[in-house]
């Protein structure tokens, strides 16, 4: 029989009930999930902001800014991209150390050497300072330095003449010239000293752009509002000398920064940036003037952009590509970037959609021959999919997928869960899926692609920190979430499989802080953690219950302000892990026989085995004084677990727990070595606490080399199949490339022996799909038709005066069988299940649901190989009648009958004597289809003094009763009858 599993998802915890098999190389990736994903962070773009783009004739691209990766490689500032978006290895300004400042401006000269600046200082191996000349392949050239010669900031502008001098602007100063923030160059780096602006711009204010004219008069735009004294309004033109070329006739000029300048051939400027008004007249952000610096009016802006405008691209047939950070232009909605025609006018065949939305400014743009743009600037998406800084678009606006493609996700998932389908719920703070817009949520299937047919839309505004799945597929979704495709929404939301809100969840106005984790119960309802938050108004002491359609469940009134993780409990409690381990009772009151004592850190995930006892994983060093390291067993009362002794990793931080059936547990989280063996990330513990060597995640998980960035897992959930999904920040997993989820192999190997945990098979052995499998045992049982030894299927005439035996035909090497009685159609309803361990049994009078005198029944059989543990199907069903013949007088039934003989029953009372406060019981043994018990205490006169009903667990009572108040010192009977049984103690009162 195939083993079964059954994941049960959670915020940063999956407890799996059933056996997972192991395969041949356990911690191995599974190189079948996602096999489009290249990891590395393929498709994440630069690491920092894109501030210059330069086309080659070679169709190669150079890029400039302050980013130092490039999908996830070392780029340091500088690097060049080949013509299908992949990284120059040949480009040597990609190596370290390379720049240790910005790169703002590139020039390409036309022996295809380059000329930057930018923020840069004392570079490796040279003297330059600023400005750099590379040669072709990256490497600086010595020759040009600058250093000891320009001092300042950064420069932001460069311009190269036809005679091979440089201006550079910026904010600058050299004690050989007097300029300020503009100078000339030699080619050599050393400074023109014929070139004499006076006092430039002046101290603090910067020149952000320059505009070099056929007759070598120079344009700057900037944060000034003088040059060499005189007034000047952000613009100037400079003569060729560096003094101020009063024909240039702007009025006041603008009124706020201007950014970029780009000349047309007939001399016409256009003019970017932050402005509001021009010599007096409102314009926003986008103008073109006259050679002479006046407006020209047959460009029209209309209300121009809403935003500034940080790059402006002047195409061959005159009309203008403008990047910035704006969401429309004259009233047309256009993200960060459009394109005018000749007039001023929007071109509206170019539409690039919800383009870069609010991500980030476009602050570069080029033009490739085909048409095709490249844009670059702070940017994080294009129109909903992750680009980080640079994107290649159509010549109509949309998005290229074939360059810059994204692989797994572009950011960290925080929260997983298995459907009931095995589909894969995956929450966090991605906004794409393999190129794919999936923002905060993405459903795949069980392979790891893409479940297209769960559509969330837009998705989250906000952070997924935690889901929930129901039995019926829909997910619930919690986090600091604001708005779901385009809806408000208040942290919290329950989507239909489809993906789609589901209405009838209403939260109202919801929570007002972020929920840390959620836990379903079996009745539906869901427990949230939230601390410091608010729910519809009302305060929540950082826990409350909601009810199947999101209300507030108002019987649950429980107290935990620093909650981080849940999990429910069989008997309806609830373990609460943050600032500590608490439990809490199912109406939300604190359980006071838990007690796990001082945490010192934090409790990130908590899974709770089949025997009560509970695992924590955080970042915590002692429990109630006892030390353990980031991972620790708690006994159902709380106390740390003496035989437990885990050695937690070196540098603690457990965010996820995995936990099997057999007791392993897999741990998640940031950690680099446990115990001086190397564990980055993920690790597995056996049920005595010792590292299991057999799973070995070899190097591990990975981020950004030398970025400084920490890799981690966030999440742990298994298959089916039992092999385990993580997911977190990271981008690769055993130098295996994996974008931030992998699944990782538990190991098999076809043929060889295992066991499924199922008494009732022989000779078990692992298949190709890593199930263990065995030759059932199973055979089908019914009640006899032969005389074996008594002919039990359509008796007649039964008596329940212990003279009539029922029968089922044997099932070879069962060790208990069990008969399920219900009635025939048309009477009431009625169902008693009943097990011994022999195939045959006398009818005898049962104390709780008896057999009625005359009335015929139905009953089916099955057998068990492991004492009742597990059970074969049922047979076919077989009638039986019960003779009229009445029980002889006061033979009603009074006593106990043990029909259920399982592990031995024991009735235990503690402590005993007892406060009168409350008593703990604990009792196995009872049929394990039974659900209640009922409990009566008597005093020693016989008179009753409590009645209840309590709930069973899979054949056993382990629960806390409180007393009444009104009870005297004394001593007491309490009995309980569960089914055919009856146990009774003696309870002693003592205060």
């Amino acid at each position: 029989m195939r083993t079964q599993f059954h994941p049960i998802a959670a915020v940063l915890l999956l407890a799996v009930l059933g056996a997972v098999p192991v395969e041949a190389q356990p911690g191995a990736s599974d190189p079948t999930f996602d096999q489009l994903d290249v990891g590395f962070a393929q498709g994440n773009g630069f690491r920092g902001n894109v501030r210059a783009l330069i086309l080659q004739p070679d169709n190669k691209v150079l890029v400039a800014g302050s980013m130092n990766y490039f999908q996830g490689t070392a780029c340091n500032r500088i690097t060049r991209l080949n013509a299908d978006g992949t990284l120059d290895a040949a480009f040597s300004g990609n190596n370290p150390p390379g720049f240790n400042g910005a790169v703002n401006c590139m020039v390409l000269l036309p022996d295809s050497s380059l000329l930057i600046g930018g923020a840069f200082i004392g570079l490796p191996g040279s003297s330059t300072r600023c400005v750099a000349h590379l040669n072709q392949d990256g490497s600086l050239n010595t020759d040009f330095t600058t250093m000891n010669i320009i001092s300042g900031t950064s420069a932001r502008a460069l311009a190269v003449q036809p005679d091979g001098k440089v201006i550079v602007a910026g904010q600058l100063s050299t004690f050989l010239a007097p300029n300020v923030n503009i100078y000339r160059l030699h080619p050599n780096g050393s400074v023109d000293t014929t070139f004499n602006a006076g006092t430039g711009t002046g101290a603090g204010q910067p020149i952000e752009a320059i505009a070099l004219q056929p007759d070598g008069r120079i344009i700057i735009g900037g944060i000034f509002n003088t040059f060499n004294g005189v007034p000047c309004g952000h613009i100037a033109r400079l003569n060729t000398d560096g003094s101020l070329d009063t024909t240039f006739i702007t009025g006041s000029g603008f009124n706020n920064t201007v950014e970029v300048l780009a000349l047309r051939p007939d001399g016409r400027l256009l003019v970017g940036g932050w402005f509001s008004s021009f010599a007096g007249a409102p314009v926003n952000n986008i103008i073109q003037l006259n050679a002479d610096g006046s407006v020209d009016g047959t460009f029209h802006v209309g209300t121009g952009t809403d935003g500034s405008v940080h790059s402006v691209l002047l195409r061959v047939d005159g009309s203008v590509m403008v990047g910035g950070a704006f969401n429309a232009y004259d009233g047309t909605t256009r993200n960060g970037l459009v394109l005018l025609n000749t007039d001023g006018s929007v071109d509206t065949g170019f539409d690039p959609g919800i383009s870069v939305g609010t991500s980030g400014p476009v602050g570069a743009i080029v033009e490739r021959a085909d048409g095709k743009l490249l844009i670059g600037g702070e940017f994080t998406s294009f129109d909903r999919v992750s680009r980080g800084r640079i994107a290649q678009l159509h010549a109509d606006g949309t998005l290229d997928h074939d360059v810059f493609r994204g692989t797994g996700f572009d950011q960290q998932p925080f929260a997983l869960a298995v459907r009931p389908d095995g589909r894969i719920i995956v929450g966090g703070d991605f906004i794409s899926f393999s190129d794919t817009a999936r923002a905060g949520i993405a459903s795949l299937y069980a392979d790891g692609s893409l479940d297209t047919s769960f559509d969330p839309g837009t998705g989250f505004l906000g952070r997924v920190t935690c889901l929930a799945v129901q039995p019926d597929g829909r997910v619930i979704v919690g986090g600091n979430l604001y708005e779901y495709n385009g809806a408000t929404i208040h942290r919290i939301i329950r989507l239909n499989t489809d993906g789609s809100g589901d209405g009838s969840f209403d939260v109202g106005s919801g929570f007002d802080n972020t929920i840390t984790a959620l836990a379903l119960q079996p009745d539906g309802k869901v427990i949230v953690a939230c601390p410091n938050s608010y729910f519809n108004g009302q305060p929540t002491d950082g826990i409350v219950r909601l009810n199947t359609d999101g209300s507030r469940d108002a019987t649950f009134n429980g107290i935990a302000p620093s909650a981080l993780s849940l999990a429910v409990q069989p008997d309806g409690r609830i373990l609460v892990g943050g600032s500590g381990l608490r439990r809490l009772m199912p109406d939300g009151s604190d359980d006071p026989s838990f007690n796990a004592g001082n945490i010192d850190n934090q409790v990130y995930a908590i899974a709770l085995q089949s025997d009560g006892k509970v695992i924590a994983g955080g970042n915590f060093s002692q429990i109630a004084g006892i030390p353990r390291r980031g991972i620790a067993r708690v006994l159902p009362t709380g106390a740390v677990d003496p035989t437990y002794a885990p050695t937690g990793p070196d540098q603690v931080v457990i965010y996820a727990l995995a936990l099997q059936q057999n007791g392993y547990v897999i741990g998640g989280g940031a950690f680099g070595h446990i115990n001086g063996i190397s564990r980055n990330d993920i690790a597995r513990w056996t049920p005595s606490g010792d590292l299991d060597m057999d799973l070995d995640p070899g190097s591990g998980f990975h981020n950004f080399d030398q970025s400084g960035i920490i890799s981690r897992v966030n999440a742990l959930a298994f298959q089916p199949d039992g092999s385990v999904i993580a997911a977190g920040d990271f981008i690769s997993y055993n130098n295996i490339g994996r974008n931030r989820i992998v699944r990782l192999l538990t190991g098999c190997a076809v043929g060889t022996a295992c066991d499924d945990g199922m008494a009732s098979t022989i000779n078990d052995t692992y298949d190709a799909n890593c199930f263990c499998t065995g030759t059932s045992l199973c055979l089908p049982t019914q009640l006899t038709t032969t005389a074996d030894p008594v002919i039990s299927c359509g008796a007649v005439n039964l008596k329940l005066n212990g003279t009539s035996t029922i029968a089922a035909t044997e099932v070879p090497g069962a060790n208990k069988y069990q008969f399920r009685f219900t009635n025939t159609a048309g009477q009431p309803a009625y169902a008693r299940t009943i097990a011994f361990p022999t195939r045959s049994f006398t009818l005898t009078p049962w104390y709780t649901k008896p057999l009625k005198a005359g009335r015929t029944y139905n009953v089916q059989v099955h057998a068990s190989f492991d004492n009742g543990a597990t059970w074969c199907d049922y047979g076919p069903s077989c009638t039986v009648k019960i003779s009229w013949t009445p029980l002889a007088p006061f033979a009603e039934p009074r006593g106990y009958e043990a029909a259920y003989t399982g592990e031995p029953m024991e009735l235990l009372l503690y402590p005993n004597p007892t406060n009168g406060e409350q008593v703990r019981i604990q009792l196995s043994g009872i049929d394990p289809e039974l659900t209640n018990a009922t409990l009566d205490i008597t005093d020693l006169f016989g008179k009753r003094v409590m009645s209840t009903t309590l709930p069973l667990n899979d054949g056993a009572l382990n629960t806390s009763l409180a007393l009444p108040g009104a009870l005297a010192d004394g001593l007491y009977v309490v009995t309980i009858v569960t089914g055919e049984q009856l146990f009774t103690e003696r309870l002693m009162i003592a205060r």
